[in-house]
């Protein structure tokens, strides 16, 4: 009976710390269950407001087949797929013209590797939209593939806008230069600077536009000394040197601007040299035009006048020979007698 009795307390004692383990461990398993789900919940905050764009697929036949799982909002958004009944499609179906742009044979080789794939911004198309993509291919452990897409048409454009501003920049007419903020050292300069002073642009690049003797005749320079506080001239009058050491006109603007978050001043040059030789010579045209007209005008008036005068002195000389002929004293004759005028 004792024994009875000393088995049964220890039995009761192990059922009660065993109670307690259970307990502990049953706490321990909430708050387990409370940290996951609470990850779960921000995992799915963080998947439905994520600004790429996430979608899910599911490979099947050995990758013959890719099927449209889920897709973020971000991706609906992206890949201009607003509708949910998209799930279980298959991938062409979803995006027709897909095919051409690789992501595809990526998904397979994820799906077979395991080992994530970068797909680089490429171009994609179909009946609606014409846009540019960047992908990033994962295998999940369910054995699904997750695609991370971005949008890439603000940085194509801005791509593009710098291809535009390249041409436009190296196609104007003008000598444009872009010289740093700080030291006002030459940082690029287009062709038609090049084609204006002789330089090469490994001569121009890297000098600073406000050396005494390279680029500005010392006038100039001392015009050019408002750029350390204003950076902004307008339409100034000035003299450069080209490399050959000729002084040449120009017409100087200039600008600050930032460029790739560095701070610079955009210069345009606009040689005004033949211009003004052709305005000096069209001044001098004009004005030998206009002496010619006052020359032409004077000679008018002096004929006008000679033949005034000859009309009165015809009148004096006729009233003279009459009176010749009626004089009776000798001197008078004499006098009057034109033969004898010296």
């Amino acid at each position: 009976m004792m024994i009875f009795a000393i088995v049964l307390s220890i039995g009761v004692i192990f059922l009660s710390v065993a109670v307690a383990w259970l307990s502990r461990s049953n706490k321990r398993l909430k708050k387990t269950f409370t940290r996951l789900k609470q990850s779960e919940t921000s995992l799915n905050a963080i998947f439905e407001n994520v600004e790429s764009g996430v979608s899910i697929y599911q490979v099947t036949d050995h990758g013959q087949t890719i099927t449209m799982q889920y897709m973020n909002p971000a991706a609906r958004k992206i890949w201009n797929v607003f509708l949910e009944d998209k799930s279980e499609q298959t991938v062409t179906q979803v995006f027709p013209g897909i095919e051409a742009t690789g992501l595809l044979d990526v998904i397979r080789r994820v799906y077979h590797s395991g080992d994530p794939e970068h797909l680089p911004t490429h171009q994609y198309e179909n009946r609606q939209i014409v846009d540019w993509r960047e992908n990033y291919v994962y295998k999940l452990p369910s054995g699904n593939i997750a695609v991370v897409c971005n949008d890439d048409n603000m940085q194509q454009k801005l791509l593009e806008s710098r291809e535009c501003f390249d041409v436009l920049f190296h196609l104007a007419p003008i000598a444009l230069l872009i010289a740093d903020r700080h030291d006002f050292s030459i940082l690029h300069v287009n062709t038609a600077c090049l084609r204006m002073t002789g330089y090469a642009e490994t001569q121009l690049q890297g000098k600073t536009i406000l050396d005494p003797d390279f680029l500005f005749v010392p006038q100039t320079l001392s015009a050019l000394e408002q750029l350390k506080q204003t950076q902004t001239v307008s339409l100034l009058d000035i003299g450069f040197y080209t490399s050959a050491g000729d002084i040449r006109s120009g017409r100087f603007s200039s600008q600050a601007v930032t460029i790739n978050t560095k701070k610079c001043i955009a210069i345009a040059i606009e040689d005004i040299s033949d211009f003004l030789q052709a305005l000096t010579e069209k001044t001098a045209a004009y004005t030998h035009a206009a002496d010619q007209e006052k020359n032409a005008l004077v000679g008018r008036v002096a004929g006008k006048m000679a033949h005034d005068f000859n009309n009165i002195l015809g009148a004096i000389m006729g009233n003279a020979e009459l009176s010749l002929l009626e004089c009776q004293d000798p001197e008078a004759c004499r006098t009057l007698d034109r033969k004898s005028v010296v």
